[in-house]
């Protein structure tokens, strides 16, 4: 009898000291000093310098492009450029960055069916980073004449 009463108290003593090694949930405070954090929408810095003027329907103008690459990106990006809807006719070659190059210039087109007016345009580059696709945009304002 008396062995009986020891094994249930050790068995409640088992069972108590296991509840009470369970993982449980704890509020903890700690105190540190503030952290900045500078987030960056992308590797690539797009910049386009201006036209060189006004370019003609059914005529061709450089565009000079420079592109900063910040933490180390180093591989090649495509630009482009993305004409509104409204600009029928005016059209870029996709042009490519090798490494390291941070400058090149875009060469803009126009039919003699572009209508003449002032256009803002889409500069658009795109590269991968860490096997992640990022991009960068810039506007550009291109003005087209009448023939």
């Amino acid at each position: 009898k008396q062995a009986n009463q020891l094994k249930t108290q050790c068995d409640k003593r088992l069972d108590d000291a296991k509840k009470a090694s369970q993982p449980k949930d704890l509020p903890v405070a700690l105190i540190s000093t503030p952290v900045k954090l500078r987030i960056h929408a992308s590797p690539l810095k797009l910049e386009a310098g201006p036209p060189a003027g006004s370019l003609k329907a059914g005529g061709k103008q450089e565009l000079p492009i420079k592109l900063e690459r910040l933490f180390g990106f180093s591989d090649q990006v495509e630009v482009t450029i993305e004409p509104p809807s409204a600009a029928q006719g005016l059209s870029a070659a996709k042009i490519t960055l090798k490494k390291d190059e941070g400058q090149s210039k875009l060469e803009i087109t126009t039919t003699d069916k572009t209508p003449a007016g002032k256009y803002d345009c889409t500069l658009r580059a795109r590269g991968r980073f860490n096997n992640v696709q990022v991009e960068a945009t810039a506007m550009v304002n291109v003005v087209v004449e009448a023939k």
